[in-house]
C-alpha cells in the first residue's frame, strides 16, 4: 500500500512537471511573436491606440463605429494605413493585457507629444466615445484621467469634449 501512494504522489508529480513544461512550450513562440509586433511600432504610436481602445472598451461594448474612429485617428495622427492598424490595434490589445495602469501609456505620451498633440489625442479619444452615438460615464471618467495625467488643462478637455460632439459623423 505504501508504493501504491508513493507512486501516485511521483505519477502526480511527473504529470505536473510534464503539463507545465507542455504550456511553457505552448505560449513561448507566442509571447516572442506578441513582444516583436510590440517592439515594431513607436512607443507613443502603441499608447495612444491602447489609450484609444481603452475608450472604446470602457462601455463594455465595442462597436464598429469606435474601431472606424480609431482608425481614422491614428492615420491622421500616426500615418497609420487601415492594414497596419489591424496589427496595431492586435498590439495594443496584447499590451492592455499586460499594462497595469494608465500612467504606463500617459507617461510615453508625456516624453513624445507636444501639447497641442496631447490636446489632440484627447480630442480623439472623445470622437471615440461618441462614435457609437452614446457617451458613457465610464468614457467621459476614463477621458477625464487621461487628461489630468497628460496635464491638459480643464478647459482644454471640455474645448475638445464640445468639439468631438458637435462633429459631423
Amino acid at each position: 500500500m505504501l508504493v501504491d501512494r508513493w507512486s501516485d504522489t511521483v505519477g502526480d508529480s511527473l504529470m505536473q512537471t510534464a503539463l507545465t513544461r507542455w504550456i511553457h512550450e505552448l505560449f513561448a513562440d507566442d509571447n516572442s511573436q506578441a513582444s516583436q509586433v510590440l517592439d515594431s511600432f513607436p512607443a507613443e504610436t502603441l499608447a495612444a491606440c491602447a489609450l484609444l481602445l481603452e475608450v472604446a472598451l470602457a462601455d463594455r461594448a465595442e462597436e464598429t463605429d469606435e474601431l472606424d474612429t480609431m482608425q481614422q485617428a491614428m492615420a491622421d495622427s500616426f500615418g497609420i494605413t487601415p492594414s497596419a492598424f489591424a496589427t496595431l490595434l492586435g498590439a495594443a490589445r496584447q499590451h492592455l493585457t499586460h499594462s497595469i495602469s494608465l500612467y504606463e501609456h500617459t507617461r510615453v505620451l508625456n516624453e513624445h507629444l507636444t501639447h497641442a498633440e496631447k490636446i489632440e489625442l484627447i480630442y480623439k479619444m472623445w470622437a471615440v466615445a461618441y462614435a457609437d452615438g452614446h457617451l458613457d460615464h465610464y468614457e467621459e471618467h476614463l477621458i477625464r484621467r487621461v487628461a489630468d495625467l497628460l496635464y491638459v488643462e480643464h478647459r482644454d478637455f471640455m474645448l475638445a469634449k464640445l468639439d468631438a460632439r458637435d462633429a459631423p459623423k
